[in-house]
């Protein structure tokens, strides 16, 4: 095993800019974005270390030029910097764009640091740890620039880290070509939905006449059920806070869903005595589905085969059947359900549904036989995006994994570099 000769240092120390977003008066107004135009980049542009820009804001390029701050470079590092502090993303377009003031930009020199070796050094967990360290304020936790600057890195030289670099963004391709198929399968479940539940042309439909229900039209023979006579149970987790450990059993609330996973690594555990106590009220098992209804209200998740965990505050639903669970979760993970949904929601200073009002609630049901055929085209789609999401999570964490091991020296980077290119 080689040892790499690191360097150890600051980032103020570094040839590195750090520049904030515009605070002035120039910064702008809702009024004044626009469709297209210059990107103006905030902190809910940025998810799983990528940007997200199928939401994002523009300015137009008269407002950009009176903007002299917080503009973003190709291989910039944008953080957030308040609020959910130390969120990442590298920025990769041909093109510039604006950051708001809830954000920073960190652009390397490109002589001492790699602009892509620290974007993976910055989102790693020691990084992370240091600025989480550093972070003040309680209501809206932040980190200021001359905080951020005194956070220590180690690195090694330029040539390692291009290299350390290298081997990194080829497992991030792997994880966003994951991410991009799982999107293409959810949405042909979802598309496929609309067309035979919402368009009603399912296989077959010529032979049925639509009749009228308090729902609107609907198919003849099919029906309209409440959630809970298309359950076994619908109910919900512990209402407690069980003290959380290092290890044991995973506590599951609806903060730990992402795009329609549960995000274990994000969860604490909770002991064995514990676990059995929330169990004896609502134990998840495989075709179960998770209901985030309370706080971040319609996040959901399919309960994977392992591992065994705890729920709270988090809705559970028992469906009858396998069709009806595979129906179910398409139903509540579309976009319309959850819209109509929210307009319903209980509370003022935070929304809910609660057990009642899911349990009543009006779902328009197809007959057996459309439900199965549904089932047997969807159930495939739902699986293999399963699969691709636990390859993708292990995926991230050999790419974590790794991180340290190659810049320290005890995996070495040439043979790392040429497994990849084999690989590729």
């Amino acid at each position: 095993m080689s040892r790499i000769n690191l360097t150890r240092s600051t980032l103020g120390d570094l040839p590195i800019k750090i520049i904030d977003g515009d605070r002035s008066a120039k910064y702008p107004k809702r009024d004044e974005f626009q469709p297209s135009g210059v990107l103006f980049l905030n902190t809910t542009n940025i998810h799983d270390d990528r940007f997200d820009f199928s939401e994002a804001n523009y300015v137009s390029d008269e407002k950009f030029a009176e903007i002299k701050k917080g503009r973003v470079e190709r291989l910039d590092i944008v953080m957030t910097t308040r609020g959910s502090i130390g969120k990442l993303a590298q920025f990769d377009l041909p093109t510039t764009a604006l950051i708001n003031a809830q954000m920073l930009i960190v652009r390397a020199d490109g002589r001492v640091l790699d602009a892509r070796f620290l974007f993976h050094l910055m989102r790693g967990e020691d990084f992370q740890s240091a600025i989480r360290n550093f972070a003040s304020g309680s209501a809206q936790p932040q980190i200021p620039i001359t905080d951020l600057k005194a956070v220590e890195i180690a690195y090694p030289p330029i040539e390692s880290q291009r290299r350390i670099a290298y081997i990194l963004s080829a497992y991030d391709d792997l994880i966003e070509n994951n991410t991009r198929r799982i999107k293409i399968l959810e949405g042909m479940a979802q598309m496929l939905y609309r067309e035979w539940f919402v368009n009603f042309r399912f296989p077959g439909h010529q032979k049925l006449k639509l009749v009228e229900s308090e729902l609107g039209p609907i198919p003849e023979g099919w029906s309209l059920q409440p959630l809970s006579a298309l359950c076994t149970k619908v109910i919900d987790g512990t209402h407690d806070t069980p003290p959380p450990l290092k290890e044991g059993f995973f506590l599951v609330t609806g903060k730990h869903f992402t795009s329609g996973f549960v995000d274990f690594d994000t969860c604490y555990c909770i002991s064995l005595d514990e676990h059995e106590k929330v169990m004896k009220r609502s134990k998840p098992e495989p075709g179960d589905i998770l209901f985030s209804n309370i706080g971040t209200l319609g996040s959901i998740a399919a309960v994977p085969e392992r591992p065994q965990f705890s729920i709270k505050n988090v809705a559970l639903f028992k469906p009858l059947t396998e069709a009806l669970s595979t129906f179910l979760f398409v139903h509540f993970g579309l976009p319309e359900t959850i819209q109509m949904l929210y307009a319903k929601a209980s509370g003022t200073s935070q929304k809910f549904w609660s057990l009642q009002f899911l349990r009543t609630l009006t779902i328009g049901t197809p007959d057996a036989a459309v439900l199965a055929d549904f089932n047997r085209i969807v159930k495939p789609l739902v699986s293999l995006r399963l699969t691709l999401h636990d390859q993708r999570t292990n995926l991230t964490r050999t790419r974590d994994f790794l991180l340290p091991k190659l810049i320290s020296g005890e995996i070495p980077v040439e043979a790392a570099a040429e497994l990849v290119e084999q690989t590729a």
